[in-house]
């Protein structure tokens, strides 16, 4: 579906966004884009809030007083680093391409092609060649790095993974809040955990036990909650270690997720590598890509009912 101005073709009085073919589900009047799956997005708000508010309820009063209030303005911040590059991941536009009309070759009746068009060869910028194949879904030749995701049912520039955990699609739009979400709660719960540690190494030293496993129950009784929220932070610190080790791998690689699960650059030189200090860069601090689909304006009516509301104007 495309997007027009209003005198080159008639629109409806719909949105763009309430007419879009897809699994995504849309908010704030087409602002806010997500995917269809949520639950396990609502699961990582809940811990990393009820985390939070644990620690800073149960554990930050006696941290403030025995080690200094650094320790809230760090969890703090490091928490609302955490909460906005996942809100920002999983509500913004990963990079959608708007999708064509159908194709001549479309056999309606049948709701396929009545013959595959083939895929076209793309010469990049140092000579590589590059096969680009059509989306019969989009009725779009995809570009470079593009893929379709089954799970929104969009083709996505430069697609990396559908991420369940924050439940939209990562590509180029928000790969960059992708990473301030895993980067920041690997460093939130190394810190936590490391705080709740602190916090019973203190209390065994402040006791007046002599033995050590009593300092260690006396430790539990006054706050049993930091142990708990320190084994909690640590399998999280566990979990966020493989995910940030393999994205610092396939940021090394110059690929993405989708690349390298299908071995795209096995046998042959990776076309878009321009080094591994630069894609960082372009990782963490990339240029402002803008919406290929703008999905506030009035949607454009499909040919076949555009001039069948023409010959009935005429007629009458």
């Amino acid at each position: 579906m495309q997007v027009v101005s209003r005198e080159a073709a008639p629109v409806s009085r719909q949105r763009v966004y309430e007419t879009w073919p897809s699994k995504n589900r849309f908010f704030c009047w087409g602002f806010v884009v997500t995917g269809p799956d949520r639950a396990y997005f609502y699961f990582s708000l809940v811990m990393l809030v009820v985390l939070a508010a644990l620690f800073w309820a149960l554990s930050m009063p006696f941290l403030m007083n025995n080690v200094g209030i650094w320790v809230l303005v760090v969890s703090v911040w490091l928490t609302l680093f955490c909460l906005l590059g996942l809100l920002l991941a999983a509500f913004s536009d990963p990079g959608i391409y708007p999708r064509a009309e159908l194709d001549p070759l479309f056999d309606t009746k049948r709701n396929t092609f009545a013959k595959s068009p083939k895929p076209r060869k793309l010469t990049v910028e140092n000579g590589s060649t590059i096969i680009c194949k059509f989306c019969e879904t989009c009725n779009i030749y995809r570009p470079p790095r593009c893929s379709h995701c089954s799970f929104c049912n969009n083709c996505v520039d430069s697609f990396d993974h559908h991420c369940p955990w924050i439940g939209n699609c990562i590509g180029r739009r928000n790969y960059r809040y992708f990473l301030v979400f895993v980067y920041g709660v690997l460093v939130n719960s190394l810190f936590t955990a490391t705080m709740c540690a602190t916090e019973i190494v203190l209390r065994c030293l402040q006791s007046r036990q002599t033995a050590g496993l009593q300092k260690f129950a006396e430790a539990m009784i006054a706050n049993p909650m930091s142990l708990i929220v320190a084994l909690l932070a640590l399998c999280a610190f566990g979990g966020l270690c493989a995910l940030s080790g393999f994205h610092s791998y396939l940021l090394c690689k110059n690929v993405t997720t989708n690349e390298e699960l299908k071995n795209s650059y096995n046998n042959k030189a990776n076309p878009f590598f321009r080094g591994r200090i630069l894609y960082w860069i372009r990782a963490w601090f990339p240029p402002h890509w803008p919406r290929y689909v703008r999905f506030r304006e009035l949607a454009v009516l499909p040919t076949t009912l555009s001039n069948t509301s023409t010959e009935n104007s005429d007629s009458s």
